[in-house]
């Protein structure tokens, strides 16, 4: 996984998200901080842990496999910058 952070006053995370499925790449949340897992949901308040939320709320996982064209990656790193400001 390649995981990259963007502050929400730039652009927020799930907007990105959107944004990103709309010129056909792909990009997910694969780091669950442990209070939001159902096992400690009810052992922990949300905000306990206000620095991993805030986290959270930023990092998504950005496409990268073996096989990726250095075209694709061209295009993924352009994307980026346009929707970042980057």
């Amino acid at each position: 996984l390649f995981m990259i952070k963007v502050p929400g006053s730039i652009i927020k995370r799930d907007r990105l998200i959107d944004e990103l499925k709309e010129r056909n790449i792909g990009s997910g949340v694969h780091f669950i901080p442990l209070h939001m897992h159902s096992f400690y949901k009810d052992r922990f308040r949300k905000d306990d842990f206000p620095v991993a939320n805030k986290i959270f709320s930023e990092i998504l996982s950005i496409p990268l496999f073996p096989s990726m064209s250095d075209e694709d990656v061209y295009y993924v790193i352009e994307n980026l910058n346009k929707l970042t400001g980057g």
